[in-house]
């Protein structure tokens, strides 16, 4: 299963054992996008997709570490970006936090690197949706995934028509995360009257194992009638899944080879 989210320390030592031993030509081992939360784990980022065939780094400035970016820093980050061809994230701005104004200025920066470069960005974004799709609209990454999505279904449209992805985590099992289960069964287009096209939902593995979010979504969609059974689900949501990884890959211009990641 393609991880959409996931941090260098979170690569257990039982992932690493089970990807090593499914590694040939036809399975690359662990998939997905390993996201830097500062400049301190660039590097680790970078050392997991040296490993993994089938990974992708992601460098960038959290919102919590802000305050750290300045003009040196993102400099840094232009050059790392271009020397590696990583990705972008984990950006994006927590309104729950402090220094908002730092929040934005790292944010644009790594916006307009993504623009001018045309990399995906990986975002976060807490109790700040209004302007995140605000400046998302201001400097047009050419596309990009919201991590453990979790705003109305009205944000969700709005990020979707400019070219957004969500990625649901383990999160999904609990029942005070309404508004992710909203919006994941109103991705799978059955619960409501308005439809998004499914292709636009992943899953990742950050805070917890990407099994876990699988068999939480499928438990949504059968309880809304999208399945008759939990099998059945698990097995239809992760092939759509793998597909829509597939088709964002194919957006950022790489195309799966033999569980390899090829431009």
């Amino acid at each position: 299963m393609f991880d959409a989210h996931f941090h260098p320390g979170g690569i257990s030592a039982a992932e690493k054992i089970f990807a090593d031993k499914s590694f040939n030509k036809e399975h690359c081992g662990l998939r997905g996008f390993c996201c830097s939360s500062s400049e301190n784990d660039w590097e680790a980022a970078l050392q997991a997709a040296s490993e993994y065939c089938g990974i992708i780094p992601c460098l960038g400035i959290h919102p919590w570490h802000a305050a750290d970016f300045n003009r040196d820093a993102e400099a840094r980050l232009r050059h790392k970006l271009i020397l590696t061809g990583a990705f972008i994230g984990e950006a994006g701005l927590d309104f729950l936090k402090p220094h908002r104004e730092l929040q934005e200025k790292a944010f644009e920066s790594q916006l307009r690197l993504a623009a001018e470069l045309k990399r995906p960005i990986m975002l976060h974004c807490v109790k700040a949706w209004g302007r995140l799709a605000e400046m998302l609209k201001i400097f047009h990454p050419p596309c990009f995934i919201v991590h453990s999505f979790g705003a109305s279904l009205q944000i969700m449209k709005e990020l979707s028509s400019i070219g957004g992805y969500f990625s649901f985590g383990p999160g999904l099992a609990e029942p005070r995360r309404k508004k992710s289960r909203a919006a994941f069964a109103q991705l799978l287009g059955n619960a409501y009257k308005e439809s998004i096209p499914n292709g636009l939902f992943l899953f990742e593995s950050e805070g917890g194992k990407i099994s876990e979010t699988v068999k939480a979504a499928a438990e949504i969609a059968v309880s809304n009638g999208k399945y008759c059974g939990l099998e059945e689900a698990v097995r239809e949501i992760s092939a759509m899944a793998e597909a829509n990884a597939s088709a964002f890959l194919a957006k950022a211009g790489l195309m799966p080879e033999g569980g390899a990641l090829r431009k």
